[in-house]
């Protein structure tokens, strides 16, 4: 079940897209409550994987 998953692209754009959005809304919640993070780490974090996505939809 799991490499099905993982061999199709549909599904592993999809979860990489969730994971992504929700990266973005954690990390704006963590930093607008005043909670200790940076903004460096999250920012290459969202970075590589919007990279990723785009190389596996073309």
């Amino acid at each position: 079940m799991l490499l099905t998953f993982i061999t199709d692209k549909w599904s592993l754009l999809f979860f990489l897209t969730m994971t992504l959005l929700i990266k973005v809304v954690a990390t704006g919640i963590t930093l607008g409550s005043g909670g200790n993070g940076g903004n460096f780490a999250p920012s290459l974090f969202v970075g590589a994987y919007l990279g990723f996505i785009f190389f596996v939809s073309s």
